[in-house]
């Protein structure tokens, strides 16, 4: 197992390295720059551990990143700092995977890894007191099927019948990185078709 922490303390860095290296390989970086080069330089993380306030960007600009990637990993975000509800909710919207405050017990913290890398999420009631919005529910609907947020977007363009260039514009990446989320979605919905894929989403009411 190999865990990215995006953490720019260096006490709580070291803190929490210290308490899961024990059972994974770990990887330290202390902004979204450095964050983004390790991913670059190695896709295989199993989770990114994110502080949502850093220095240079909010972490929400890493989950952005990540959903050009063929690959999401369950990202963790974390804070030390209060009311950050808002900040939370938005990471859930991107695709994070649960949330852990470092006020709480370590052992809070352990639970939440084991629970990501089972595929589940971590969303402590205190801290997310709203009923999820009809935008929640479709991207925790999607990510049953291995559909990542990003992917949900590009499913949306192809019900409104654009051609890869026009996504690409919409979107602001790249034709391949298109091209790369529809055969993604092709897999995850079983589709040889633009039309098939279409069909098969509005079946399972991912599309509104």
């Amino acid at each position: 197992m190999k865990l990215l922490l995006v953490e720019d303390h260096l006490y709580v860095a070291e803190s929490l390295q210290l308490l899961l290296e024990r059972t994974m390989d770990f990887a330290v970086a202390s902004d979204c720059n450095e964050a983004i080069q390790r991913i670059k330089e190695d896709e295989q993380y199993d989770i990114v551990i994110l502080d949502i306030g850093l220095p240079d960007c909010e972490g929400h600009s890493l989950l952005q990143f990540l959903q050009t990637y063929d690959y999401f990993p369950p990202v963790l975000v974390i804070t030390g700092k209060e009311n950050e509800i808002d900040m939370v909710k938005k990471a859930r919207a991107m695709g994070a995977k649960g949330f852990y405050h470092k006020s709480q017990s370590p052992k809070y913290l352990l639970e939440a890894v084991d629970v990501l890398l089972t595929g589940g999420e971590y969303w402590p009631p205190e801290m997310i007191v709203e009923t999820p919005s009809s935008d929640d529910r479709l991207i925790k609907l999607a990510s049953h099927f291995g559909i990542t947020p990003r992917q949900l977007e590009v499913l949306r363009y192809l019900d409104e019948d654009l051609q890869n260039k026009q996504i690409a514009e919409a979107m602001h990446i790249s034709e391949a990185t298109v091209k790369s989320h529809i055969k993604a979605l092709y897999s995850a919905l079983g589709a040889r078709t633009r039309s098939g894929c279409v069909k098969t989403a509005r079946q399972l009411g991912l599309i509104k």
